[in-house]
């Protein structure tokens, strides 16, 4: 599939303005004008995800979700944040996922952040993160904002430039489809 930015029709699996900020400015580096529009879709997980694979999942099935929801669209990108546990305690995870109509399928993740345990013992209660922070900042609708990532950076980096960078990510493999191609695991790379 080629991508041609002026005829190109991409969907994101959200309404978050957020999100469409992140994708809109990645996608508009990679295919400059591409139309960018959002579609409110379910992620099929939990409100807040508590493992890599469940925000994994949670992507992927926004993107496939966009895709789906316009006949035009030539990529459904679906992003995500959910909590995993690892070695050093609770940390907070994001997803990207694009998908086209060939199959071919992106993945990228950005931020991996330790959380506060006052925060995660509530995820773990069954609190969505958005609202946590909402409470804690005294701010309404943090997660369509900074987010905790902007709040917990104390704004040395936002939720929407950490989206950015996993959407930067997963359009790896549209842009460099050689690479990326099935067959030779060498496919793309110039000989000695």
């Amino acid at each position: 599939m080629t991508y041609r930015s002026n005829a190109m029709l991409v969907v994101v699996g959200s309404i978050n303005p957020v999100k469409l900020r992140a994708a809109s400015y990645s996608i508009s580096k990679a295919f400059g004008g591409a139309r960018i529009i959002g579609k409110e879709v379910s992620s099929g997980v939990s409100s807040m995800p508590k493992s890599a694979v469940e925000t994994l999942k949670g992507a992927e099935n926004r993107a496939v979700m966009a895709l789906a929801s316009y006949r035009r669209a030539s990529l459904g990108v679906g992003l995500e944040a959910g909590m995993e546990n690892s070695t050093h305690g609770p940390m907070l995870c994001e997803y990207a996922v694009i998908k086209d109509r060939t199959g071919r399928i992106g993945v990228g993740g950005g931020t991996i952040l330790m959380l506060p345990k006052s925060i995660s013992s509530e995820i773990e209660k069954g609190k969505e993160l958005g609202e946590l922070m909402d409470r804690i900042t005294g701010v309404r609708n943090t997660k369509q904002k900074y987010g905790a990532v902007g709040f917990l950076t104390h704004m040395i980096t936002t939720r929407e430039e950490s989206f950015r960078l996993s959407v930067a990510y997963a359009l790896t493999p549209f842009l460099n489809k050689d690479l990326y191609s099935e067959g030779s695991p060498s496919r793309g790379i110039p000989p000695e």
